[in-house]
């Protein structure tokens, strides 16, 4: 996963991030990927700060970069970049 801290378990009140899927059986070392997309959409000044502080940042770079521009809306992926100092997106032609 790439955690900080050895932890696969997501405190209870991230379950209104998790509304579609069952909450007890996210690990964050299986579904990171997914649970950043919720996090860095949807969350709060808490669960912003249980990512910075339990994952690498190398993995919520590399998510960002990777991912961003399809799972992140338009506003998150642009301050996420921002906050990162990560390569702005490119306007979408058309």
């Amino acid at each position: 996963m790439g955690a900080k801290r050895k932890t696969n378990r997501l405190p209870l009140e991230f379950r209104k991030y998790f509304w579609d899927v069952d909450f007890n059986k996210l690990s964050a070392r299986k579904y990171i990927n997914f649970i950043l997309s919720r996090i860095l959409n949807f969350g709060n000044m808490r669960a912003v700060r249980w990512m910075l502080k339990t994952v690498k940042k190398g993995v919520i770079l590399n998510y960002i970069l990777t991912w961003g521009d399809r799972q992140l809306d338009e506003r998150s992926n642009n301050f996420w970049r921002l906050y990162f100092d990560l390569p702005a997106v490119l306007p979408k032609k058309g």
